[in-house]
């Protein structure tokens, strides 16, 4: 019984979202600037040497620490939202 009723409200919210479109239809979407050659050379890009590191064997009585370095190649400001780590 519990599966079912979990499995009507996942049914529920993903077919009537509370915050989807319908209660957002006052607000214009977001503007877009056409990619064109001016606009694709003017784009930052995130260069990482070294984009994995191996910590090998982890125990819980060490810590370890790993510095990754980047750098924008780009022409334009590079924006980090978020840092997935895994």
């Amino acid at each position: 019984m519990k599966s079912v009723i979990c499995l009507f409200l996942l049914l529920q919210f993903v077919l009537f979202p509370p915050f989807g479109p319908a209660f957002c239809a006052d607000t214009p979407p977001a503007p877009t600037i056409p990619l064109t050659s001016e606009t694709a050379a003017h784009r930052p890009h995130i260069e990482i040497p070294q984009p994995a590191h191996d910590l090998g064997t982890v125990t819980a009585d060490r810590e370890f620490e790993h510095t990754f370095t980047f750098r924008n190649t780009g022409t334009a400001v590079l924006e980090i939202d978020k840092v997935v780590v895994g």
